[in-house]
């Protein structure tokens, strides 16, 4: 929680701004570094935000940089 807001909520306050920078024809490109860190319930999150879209393109986009151990991480049945 973050100023006692819990995570669905602040999960649903993500998804709506991004949503209106994207109804205002702005681009939301997402870095992260370090991704090999990342756990795979918090790729999940990321992939989720993929699937937001509007009518002609995804609302963000999102790179990942990581050291060579990820993309083992990224080739794991898991991921499939």
């Amino acid at each position: 929680p973050l100023d006692g807001v819990g995570e669905q909520k602040l999960r649903l306050q993500l998804i709506d701004y991004l949503m209106d920078r994207y109804s205002e024809s702005r681009r939301t490109i997402l870095f992260i570094d370090e991704a090999q860190n990342l756990s795979f319930d918090q790729l999940e999150e990321l992939r989720l935000l993929t699937n937001l879209e509007g009518r002609t393109e995804k609302a963000v986009q999102i790179v990942l940089f990581g050291q060579d151990r990820f993309r083992e991480s990224m080739t794991h049945e898991r991921m499939e």
